[in-house]
């Protein structure tokens, strides 16, 4: 579950006791300039006038922590939760896929189906504004994330 899902996450274990639930992670700064920069394109939020930035930063930043906290609150707290970081995903596909087949849905070694690398496919985005260009002070949010970043290191 990402994002947003992850406020139903309690509910759907509920529902669903043998559910199984995967999160990939990826760093706070980069989610924060993805989405602040999305944000900005909407066309239905801003109805043609300018985007503006200083909202998307404050309101962003704001989410992003409280985001990071509930994530590690939720995944260290229960089984059948399994945590995959975005980099090794990419670096190291095979692996980690099999790190999920065998951690999450406990598939023998020899079960462990072959999947093919998906390619990567790199975007140009219209908007691309930098942190920096954003207003966002990266080492002191860095500091306020100091748990969630010594948290990734260990999954």
């Amino acid at each position: 579950l990402k994002g947003h899902f992850l406020s139903s996450a309690s509910a759907l274990q509920r529902k669903y006791p043998d559910a199984r639930f995967l999160t990939v992670l990826r760093d706070p700064l980069d989610r924060l300039k993805s989405g602040i920069n999305h944000m900005a394109v909407n066309a239905t939020l801003w109805q043609g006038r300018l985007p503006r930035w200083d909202w998307l930063s404050e309101a962003f930043q704001q989410i992003e922590m409280t985001y990071c906290e509930r994530e590690m609150e939720w995944y260290n707290n229960g089984s059948k939760r399994h945590v995959v970081k975005f980099d090794s995903f990419v670096r190291n596909f095979h692996k980690t896929m099999e790190g999920i087949y065998q951690n999450l849905l406990e598939t023998h070694e020899d079960e462990i189906p072959v999947i093919p690398h998906p390619s990567k496919c790199l975007k140009h985005y219209t908007v691309n504004r930098s942190l920096k260009e954003l207003g966002v002070d990266e080492s002191g949010l860095k500091r306020q994330l100091t748990d969630y970043y010594s948290w990734m290191k260990i999954q």
